[in-house]
């Protein structure tokens, strides 16, 4: 068999026959029910049933890496011109998922980085230093350990 036929075998072994005049009696019940139901005891109800909310996050990706962490300002110098107009010299050091790291400067990196969405799996405190890791399943399919401080 052939993955579309399996599919379709799949569909078909999960369809309920049921005449129309059956299902609008049905839909007739639910409409009756629901108008004479407590407001409130139905959403009471729909919050207890509710499934599991999962946390998304964004990380930042810049030059189609993702970014885990970055360092303090490698350069910080900020001077003011006779002329009056500032010059900026401050460069940050990235550290990507693919275990390099690019030192890159602070200005162009705010403005080129974008940001992607992970779901979060799991949280881990670190009890030396306090911090909050979460493990992250991205888009792409990769799972990674990232600081909270480096995160949205």
């Amino acid at each position: 068999m052939t993955k579309e036929t399996e599919k379709t075998q799949e569909k078909v072994e999960d369809l309920v026959s049921l005449e129309r005049s059956e299902l609008e009696k049905l839909m007739d019940r639910i409409k009756r029910l629901e108008s004479a139901a407590d407001k409130a005891q139905l959403a009471r109800f729909d919050e207890a049933n509710k499934g599991k909310l999962t946390s998304v996050v964004r990380l930042r990706k810049y030059q189609d890496k993702v970014v885990l962490s970055w360092d303090n300002m490698i350069k910080n110098t900020v001077e003011k011109s006779p002329k009056g107009g500032w010059s900026e010299d401050q460069s940050v050091k990235l550290n990507y998922a693919d275990g390099t790291s690019e030192e890159v400067d602070l200005v162009i990196f705010n403005r080129y980085y974008t940001h992607i969405s992970a779901e979060v799996l799991s949280e881990t405190n670190d009890k030396k230093s306090g911090a909050l890791f979460y493990d992250v399943l991205t888009s792409d399919g990769d799972t990674l350990k990232i600081d909270t401080r480096f995160l949205n």
